[in-house]
């Protein structure tokens, strides 16, 4: 249904005002691309975030552990 959509919209768009039309046809493949760029560096930083949260708590259970006993630490 949102691919009929997009359809109807393009065709409509042609149809009324055929010059904007042609510039948002000649700018989508752009779009696009920036788009899927914006999701992988996304994506990236989001797996390095939570690598960086995993070792910040492992380091604040093993100091935790150190004052709780502190022969260990």
């Amino acid at each position: 249904m949102n691919v009929f959509m997009f359809l109807v919209g393009y065709i409509l768009g042609f149809i009324r005002g055929w010059k904007l039309a042609l510039v948002i046809c000649a700018t989508l493949p752009l779009l696009g691309f920036l788009g899927a760029m914006m999701g992988k560096i996304i994506e990236e930083t989001t797996k390095d975030n939570q690598t960086w949260c995993v070792r910040l708590r492992k380091g604040c259970a093993r100091r935790r552990g150190a004052d709780a006993n502190p022969a260990l630490g």
